[in-house]
């Protein structure tokens, strides 16, 4: 049941990104999700927060870079015939981020190349609930985490309206201190076992077309990722369609994206396997 926990946490690492916005020295971002189990509408989650960044210092070759945050919660709970088990998770996060661009990259393209790091702290509470008993934990987390993500942009070719925009990601992150108590019945646990946080994603996203001419524009896109967890040593595969509205020249300001999340390699198979979602992002910044 705690592996949701890290599951959410690492998810946002695809939703904030220090590298989206190229050229803007502010930008905000808003967003929100959820998710439920195939074979078990009792499993499900949602999240929301809001992720901001500042660049005030800039380079005659393009080079930006400054400092961004991360406010965030989620919540979930997991029921089935024997047990029930609800959390929720808060963190703050605070660091460093910056990028370069490139107007010619290619013949046909401009590029975008951005990286962010972390420290973040978390606070993660759950109740669970037997036949034969409760059971109680808090863990806190101190957390490092880094993304980088790599955008290419079709600037020059003929057709750019096909093709776009191709993004690539990559984030990780791993817990520098930990601690956690935990009861059953009312009763410390006296060895209590500590979740291990620490995780790996990557992630490649496609605009399929643009839509739309001269202000208002928007974006088809298809995306296939790949999480690993330490906590339970599992992997995932997330795919889906993602949606965007965008302002010409500009990224976007809006999106919405459905996924499915598949566990995949070997393990003892679950009612868990299998999660559909959604995530919207609403970045106020890129409308002006």
């Amino acid at each position: 049941m705690k592996k949701f926990i890290i599951f959410i946490s690492l998810f946002l690492g695809f939703i904030y990104s220090s590298s989206g916005q190229f050229q803007r020295d502010i930008n905000v971002s808003l967003f929100a999700g959820g998710y439920f189990a195939q074979q078990n509408v009792n499993n499900q989650g949602y999240w929301y927060g809001v992720y901001g960044e500042y660049l005030p210092f800039r380079t005659p070759d393009h080079v930006s870079f400054g400092f961004c945050f991360l406010l965030s919660s989620s919540s979930f709970k997991n029921n089935i015939t024997t047990s029930m088990y609800e959390g929720n998770s808060n963190q703050f996060g605070l660091g460093f981020t910056g990028g370069k661009y490139w107007e010619f990259f290619s013949l046909r393209h401009s590029a975008y190349l951005g990286a962010n790091v972390m420290l973040r702290k978390t606070i993660d509470e759950g109740e669970g609930i037997t036949w034969d008993g409760q059971y109680l934990m808090r863990q806190e987390d101190y957390i490092i985490s880094s993304e980088l993500n790599f955008n290419l942009l079709k600037a020059f070719a003929y057709n750019k309206r096909y093709f776009p925009r191709t993004q690539f990601k990559f984030a990780f992150q791993k817990a520098l201190a930990s601690e956690k108590e935990d009861y059953w019945n009312g009763v410390e646990i006296p060895e209590s076992v500590i979740w291990d946080k620490a995780g790996i994603s990557s992630e490649i996203k496609l605009s399929l077309i643009e839509l739309g001419y001269l202000e208002n524009r928007s974006h088809i896109k298809t995306f296939i990722g790949y999480q690993y967890f330490r906590g339970d040593q599992s992997h995932w595969l997330i795919f889906g369609p993602e949606f965007s509205l965008k302002r010409w020249e500009m990224d976007d300001w809006l999106s919405l994206s459905l996924f499915v999340k598949q566990r995949v390699g070997d393990y003892e198979q679950s009612l868990n396997d299998t999660h559909f979602g959604f995530n919207l992002a609403f970045t106020f910044t890129n409308l002006n």
